[in-house]
């Protein structure tokens, strides 16, 4: 038997397989999407899950990486994204119909709120938009929820998506940190001009410049904005994080060296939402996770001084930083010039989503009891009166969850979706689903400050991945010993 551990062959396997998929779309300008669709479908339907989801994921993940690095502007690249998920997500609902079992994510609770959300939508902003939307979303849960049931019945399958996700996090991390030294790739305020007329060099030297002079720079890695970055990493340090406690079972170094690299970088996102983000991954790791621990009672306590450790370490590097430079205050106030910055802490916090929650308490008072629609505003409806005919992408920017569900299903939609809520976390809890339910508790935590919750087509794709496809996979591991079956890596 080959030992579980994330430096062996198949990790290799997916990292070289992940890499190859982003290498031959840049250097086929995406033309080798449409292939990567069929394909899905075909092992969806072949019940090929463990590939079937890494072509999903793959799409979810490549939604959102910087289009400096992958330029996405072909007609190829816009139908293969729109559509690639959705016929995944579709075939893998069909073919699971044949894997009946009750080991599946607890997410029925959302169908209440769904139809809620869909009485809404009929006196909504944008009916047409909103039910396109909801369809589009339906059939991504509906793929990941009886897509992943009963995983403990194909340990390959689990083993193979156990390493393309660390494959995953390896890429948005250690990526993310290889861009470091190109910062007209790399940085939200980039002049995309300067990189087109003058090429790599010139671009940055002029954003180096711009950076020693103080001015406040949004980092956004491998991603194509520094809030995509802001919400993912916390996702990708939790499930590091727990892939090392609940499948290694040990400190592993390359886990560790993840972590260590992830924390930098979320500070050079200068995102609140990536503070708020860590703070309860944190919290939620090792106050909840980490005591639900199945170790012989040695092993459990050195697991524990271990984490308290590493805890310690981060609470002294911040207050290091934020002594020597004042780093920390700088990251709530998202300035570097906090001495000229009158703002109160609150309104440091929440001036930046003022206009959005503005926005979400103006679609609840025009009707308290249902909101305006389903994932619209008030722009969309102005914009589906100009269309002459459907809008498949009427993209917007929510801010807070609570206040974008309160905006959206008024009251009713709100009790329903706090109904969800709580029979999820219940359900995770009494089937032991831990990885899940700590995931799941730092993604609402990112919807703190961008709402993607009902948003797959966006950054929401790969956090729900994350969180619900990774965490479930995780807790299957856990719950049936997998890690220690006798099952030969291919």
């Amino acid at each position: 038997m080959e030992k579980l551990s994330p430096l062996n062959k198949q990790y290799f396997k997916m990292l070289v397989v992940l890499m190859g998929m982003l290498v031959l779309c840049r250097l086929t300008n995406n033309l080798i999407l449409p292939l990567m669709v069929c394909a899905g479908v075909w092992c969806s339907l072949t019940r090929k899950i463990g590939w079937a989801f890494i072509y999903l994921v793959f799409f979810l993940f490549f939604i959102i990486v910087n289009p400096r690095l992958i330029p996405k502007a072909s007609m190829w690249s816009g139908f293969s994204l729109r559509f690639g998920p959705f016929l995944i997500g579709m075939a893998l609902t069909l073919v699971s119909f044949s894997r009946p079992g009750c080991h599946r994510l607890p997410l029925g609770g959302l169908f209440p709120f769904l139809l809620i959300a869909f009485v809404s939508s009929m006196q909504g902003w944008a009916p047409q938009v909103s039910y396109l939307k909801m369809l589009n979303f339906i059939v991504f849960l509906l793929g990941i929820w009886f897509g992943t049931q009963n995983l403990q019945k194909r340990p390959q399958d689990c083993l193979l998506l156990r390493s393309f996700f660390l494959a995953i996090v390896t890429v948005v991390i250690l990526g993310s940190v290889c861009l470091i030294p190109f910062p007209s790739l790399s940085y939200l305020n980039s002049s995309q001009e300067l990189l087109e007329q003058y090429g790599i060099m010139y671009a940055d030297a002029v954003m180096r410049d711009i950076r020693a002079s103080g001015a406040t720079m949004l980092y956004m890695g491998i991603f194509n904005q520094s809030q995509v970055l802001a919400t993912v990493l916390p996702l990708c340090f939790t499930w590091t994080t727990l892939d090392m406690l609940f499948v290694e079972r040990r400190f592993a170094k390359f886990h560790l060296l993840l972590l260590v690299c992830a924390l930098p970088l979320l500070y050079m996102t200068r995102s609140r939402v990536a503070l708020c983000s860590l703070f309860t991954a944190l919290v939620a790791v090792y106050f909840y996770a980490s005591r639900k621990l199945a170790l012989p009672p040695d092993m459990y306590r050195k697991m524990r001084r271990g984490m308290m450790g590493f805890l310690g370490l981060i609470v002294l590097a911040a207050a290091v930083a934020e002594i020597r430079s004042g780093a920390i205050t700088e990251w709530v106030r998202k300035t570097n010039d906090t001495a000229g910055d009158t703002r109160t802490l609150g309104e440091a916090f929440t001036n930046s989503r003022q206009g959005l929650i503005n926005e979400s308490l103006r679609d609840f008072k025009r009707n308290i009891w249902l909101g305006s629609g389903f994932q619209v505003a008030e722009h969309v409806a102005q914009l589906a009166r100009r269309s002459e005919g459907f809008i498949l992408s009427a993209p917007i920017e929510k801010g807070l969850l609570p206040l974008m569900v309160l905006g959206e299903t008024g009251i009713i939609g709100l009790l329903f979706f706090a109904g969800f809520l709580l029979c999820f976390f219940v359900s995770c809890a009494r089937h032991h689903y831990y990885a899940t339910f700590t995931l799941f508790l730092v993604y609402l935590a990112t919807n703190m400050g961008e709402a993607s919750f009902f948003s797959p087509g966006g950054q929401g794709g790969i956090d729900w991945a994350l969180c619900a496809i990774g965490g479930f996979l995780l807790d299957t591991f856990s719950l049936f010993n997998l890690a220690r079956d006798n099952v030969e890596i291919v």
